[in-house]
């Protein structure tokens, strides 16, 4: 397709189109549904709802919302299982992942096969800690198909670790994800390139209250780029694909962190909140497709792709409705590597960056 990125050829394949078209969209799905049966301590059912798994605020690495939900069969907890070890809970699924039209010509390769698990502990059901691991791995075809789009090739697999940690009385909470994209290394690999594969994030949240609300500050980074330094093993961009063309993506948008491949952020928010309303403000910045930026030619310093942004943000719960308004500014740096300084009869590309969104959800309250 005219409009699949250029930055990201085989081997470093992935279904993450520039543009979804050349004129607008209209289309209908089924949305965060969800069906399912109950027994004992088990819910079996089938969904098309989105899910996170992991303990970021604005991203997740191995599986996160940014993506259409995938339609799929899970076998869950429906609450922690207590043990004398402490409490456990997971989430198992085989869903169906589709490729976006805006990627290739070749209807055989369409569906692919997602199989994915997840498993947290902590030392009690009311814990301040938690400890989660994740797995997923991927196939071409679909395994609820018939022969035209049977499972083969090779698989695509994905590994997280995660943890957060509460201090109520202080008012802090830290968390932390790695990932690693492939098979789990080697001893050899281990002790001499660990760091190969591996993306991160973390994050920190204070919370001061007082009698009339609470100021929350909290500031989030992660870190998707890839070593160059390793000699004699080809390096992958995160999350894509020598193997599974469209890669770590649903209908052309990714699984995982939406900064993508090679892609670095940094955010901090501070917000006021009380029970009804939230007020705040907040600072982003992101580096966009480091990697293959390193394959470009002439990659000067100047010519990194880097967006800075700062905005306004508010909540208020309106009779049975939660409103939601967020409006943000700044400006895309060296947008696609378009910067000329040293490279004669190139231009340099800055785009501003304005965004408003408004959202609009029923509100339930959940006690306990």
């Amino acid at each position: 397709s005219p409009f699949s990125s250029n930055l990201y050829l085989p081997p470093y394949s992935i279904d993450l189109p520039s543009r979804f078209g050349g004129s607008s969209l209209a289309g209908a799905g089924l949305g965060q549904s969800a069906l399912w049966v109950s027994a004992h301590n088990a819910d079996l059912g089938i969904s098309s709802s989105s899910q996170a798994w992991g303990p970021g605020i604005r991203g997740q690495l191995l599986l996160g919302a940014n993506a259409p939900g995938i339609p799929r069969i899970f076998l869950r907890t429906s609450r922690p299982i207590q043990t004398g070890a402490g409490a456990w809970s997971g989430t198992a699924f085989v869903g169906m992942l589709t490729e976006s039209p805006f990627f290739d010509s070749n209807p055989a390769n369409d569906l692919r096969t997602l199989t994915a698990w997840t498993v947290n502990w902590s030392p009690s059901d009311s814990s301040t800690t938690v400890i989660g691991i994740a797995h997923a791995s991927m196939r071409t075809g679909s395994i609820f198909g018939g022969s035209a789009h049977k499972l083969t090739g090779p698989s695509d697999q994905m590994n997280s670790l995660y943890a957060r940690v509460q201090a109520p009385a202080n008012g802090l909470r830290a968390w932390v994800e790695i990932a690693r994209a492939g098979a789990l290394p080697g001893m050899h690999q281990f002790l001499t390139v660990p760091y190969q594969g591996i993306a991160y994030l973390f994050g920190l949240e204070q919370a001061i209250h007082t009698s009339s609300g609470t100021l929350l500050f909290t500031g989030e980074a992660a870190d998707l780029e890839q070593p160059t330094d390793i000699r004699g093993t080809p390096t992958q961009d995160f999350y894509t694909s020598s193997d599974i063309a469209q890669g770590w993506t649903q209908r052309g948008q990714l699984l995982g962190d939406g900064i993508g491949p090679g892609g670095q952020s940094q955010w901090f928010s501070m917000d006021w909140v009380t029970p009804t309303r939230s007020t705040g403000v907040f600072l982003e910045r992101v580096r966009w497709n480091e990697d293959a930026f390193l394959r470009q030619y002439l990659p000067y310093l100047n010519r990194h792709d880097v967006t800075i942004r700062a905005g306004i943000r508010g909540e208020a719960l309106y009779g049975q409705q939660e409103i939601r308004v967020e409006l943000s500014g700044g400006r895309r740096l060296n947008y696609l590597f378009q910067n000329g300084t040293y490279i004669p009869g190139f231009g340099s590309v800055d785009q501003a960056v304005t965004q408003l969104r408004v959202s609009v959800t029923p509100f339930v309250h959940r006690g306990r």
